[in-house]
């Protein structure tokens, strides 16, 4: 089985807590409301706020924040971090301290082939059979990317945080041109089937 190789991979469960880290980095907050949104008292740090009431951070997600006087927002610390010190994931999650070096990816995305795992029993005997899952055919891959973006989207609207700005933004769109490539694909196949009768 061929296998990714990475220099380090994100660990989501050693970000920062979401109060002490934003208390950390920008001082008091106020107290949050049902949803969990809480004002920071100094203002926002993206820009310079002469109301000192504009910037909000959520308490009850992964941090996400959002700024009513300059429209600064993001889903979470990483994205705050990202944007307030102008650098990559990478580096963001560096500095937060959820980036392990040489780590290894989770099992789940660990290998490019895919196997369909199948057991079954015959007289008793149980077998165990691994079939290879891997596409053939750019159809096949394209149904793949759908079906992989659409987890993927689900899971970021289910309360995972996106692994890079706009990450949810991203996924849509391989949703929407893989479907058009689908289509355009079925209908040239149903066309050549109908002017070969």
């Amino acid at each position: 089985m061929k296998t990714l190789s990475r220099t380090g991979v994100f660990q989501k469960e050693r970000l920062p807590s979401v109060r002490p880290f934003y208390e950390r980095e920008l001082g008091e907050l106020g107290r949050p409301d049902r949803k969990g949104w809480a004002r920071v008292r100094r203002g926002c740090p993206f820009h310079d706020s002469k109301s000192k009431r504009s910037f909000f951070v959520n308490l009850q997600s992964d941090g996400a924040f959002f700024c009513h006087g300059c429209g600064a927002k993001g889903g979470d610390v990483i994205a705050f971090t990202m944007q307030r010190a102008r650098i990559g994931f990478k580096e963001a999650c560096q500095r937060l301290g959820c980036w392990n070096e040489g780590g290894r990816l989770p099992r789940r995305q660990l290998y490019l082939v895919r196997y369909l795992v199948m057991e079954y029993v015959i007289d008793g005997e149980t077998y165990r059979a691994e079939v290879c899952d891997e596409p053939e055919t750019d159809c096949q891959r394209l149904r793949q990317f759908f079906w992989q973006a659409r987890d993927r989207s689900v899971e970021i609207r289910n309360g995972d945080g996106e692994a890079f700005e706009r990450e949810q933004e991203t996924q849509w769109s391989i949703m929407a041109d893989s479907w058009e490539l689908l289509e355009q694909e079925e209908r040239g196949r149903y066309e050549w089937h109908c002017s070969s009768i």
